[in-house]
């Protein structure tokens, strides 16, 4: 069992990266915690697994893994720097999936949402969300958190790691040819209840607070109906309820990456 017990280390730079979407694109490595997500990572074979960190030597006694993956010892400090949600439990660190381009111009298969949510755990959340509801690609714009990062695995319980994810281009780059075979969440939208969906749908959701912009043009905006008293829904709300909209329709639920 290795010990690192300082800032200067070269790992532990490398790892405390991680904390930012600048380290895991630099890296390509996320680190995986809590008690529910670390345990059955170190029991899947789908991802490379690269290194176990503990606080101390008895933590390994927690946890069933392969022998052959490295556990390294950090000091107290250090890790605690490193487990940013405060679990007090191992952490693991692995490869951080290949994401590819999202092409916009193809006609949408299944459920698919466009998602520009840069708070991590509204990403999270919805990425949640979106695993409950069985989205077959949650298209990520260049305004989204990095679906790595931490907060967002954890407020995701790991359905960061499960829904098949692509990426997108930015909301300023978006063209109207790009948004024609996409609905679009406003507030002067079509009432949902009583539109008709498609089988195949592209859902955009616009970024927290701002909505969707004015200058694309949509195939169709539809808005949830709510009490006057309220100006708006926040993102995660609105995404789930349309998506528990599409499946409670009877369409076909499919789960899982590709």
């Amino acid at each position: 069992m290795k010990r690192i017990d300082s800032r200067t280390n070269p790992l532990y730079r490398s790892w405390k990266g991680l904390l930012t979407s600048a380290g895991i694109k630099k890296e390509r490595s996320l680190i995986i915690s809590g008690r529910k997500l670390v345990p059955e990572y170190l029991a899947r074979d789908d991802m490379r697994l690269k290194c176990l960190l503990v606080s101390e030597p008895k933590d390994v006694e927690l946890l069933s893994f392969k022998k052959h993956l490295d556990v390294v010892w950090l000091k107290k400090d250090l890790f605690d720097e490193l487990d940013e949600a405060g679990t007090h439990y191992p952490l693991l660190i692995a490869d951080a999936p290949s994401l590819l381009d999202a092409d916009l111009a193809k006609p949408p298969s299944g459920l698919e949402v466009v998602l520009a949510l840069s708070n991590p755990l509204n990403l999270g959340a919805t990425l949640r969300s979106c695993e409950a509801f069985g989205v077959s690609n949650a298209i990520l714009l260049k305004e989204c958190a990095n679906p790595f990062l931490p907060k967002v695995l954890r407020s995701s319980s790991g359905s960061a790691l499960k829904v098949k994810l692509s990426l997108g281009p930015s909301i300023t780059e978006l063209t109207s040819q790009d948004t024609k075979m996409m609905w679009a969440l406003d507030m002067i939208g079509e009432n949902l209840t009583k539109v008709s969906l498609s089988s195949n749908l592209r859902l955009f959701v616009g970024e927290e607070g701002r909505g969707i912009p004015n200058n694309l043009q949509f195939f169709k905006k539809i808005s949830i109906p709510i009490s006057a008293e309220m100006d708006s829904l926040n993102a995660l709300a609105a995404v789930s309820i349309v998506l528990y909209e599409y499946r409670a329709r009877g369409q076909k639920l499919t789960l899982g990456r590709d």
